[in-house]
């Protein structure tokens, strides 16, 4: 799969705010695709789903190009300058520790140690997404937006994720 078509974007979806991401942060009203405010706005307005599933699926594919382009220089050798293959296994141990240290946050409700004015739970889960974005953006750069877009279509079918299952002997209880 190469870069996600897009659907034309309507009038709603054009404020004009994403203009202070200077093109860094995808997608931009200015540019044509809406701004993630906008999205959740207009997804609150049950406009069409479909529109709103394309976007999403262009603001991922972005995303994971984006960040692991910013993240290149933990992918070559500081002393070579060549391609490192780090452990893919070393790779989901990092995003672990993400999560371990988000978990920490909100159990001890502590503040970040390097962003102080920020609580330490949302700053280690932006790691963890900073972390899957660069790994998805080294190896699945052009299957992870569609594997989002579709599993969670898929999600809305599952039995087992109804109110009545849940509540049933043996059901998910989270």
């Amino acid at each position: 799969m190469t870069r996600p078509m897009l659907l034309k974007v309507p009038k709603e979806l054009n404020c004009g705010s994403a203009k202070r991401y200077k093109g860094i942060y995808p997608p931009t009203c200015n540019g044509g695709n809406p701004c993630v405010a906008c999205v959740l706005k207009y997804d609150k307005e049950n406009k069409c789903l479909q529109e709103i599933l394309e976007k999403e699926n262009y603001f991922l594919w972005a995303m994971a190009k984006i960040t692991r382009r910013e993240n290149n220089k933990w992918w070559v050798s500081p002393k070579t300058g060549r391609k490192l293959r780090p452990d893919r296994g070393t790779k989901y141990s990092l995003m672990h520790s993400e999560l371990s240290e988000a978990f920490e946050g909100l159990r001890k409700n502590k503040m970040d140690d390097h962003l102080p004015h920020l609580h330490a739970e949302p700053v280690e889960l932006a790691d963890l997404y900073i972390r899957l974005m660069d790994y998805v953006g080294e190896y699945y750069p052009d299957e992870f937006a569609q594997a989002v877009v579709e599993k969670r279509a898929y999600n809305k079918t599952r039995a087992d994720h109804t109110n009545k299952a849940r509540l049933a002997e043996g059901g998910k209880k989270f």
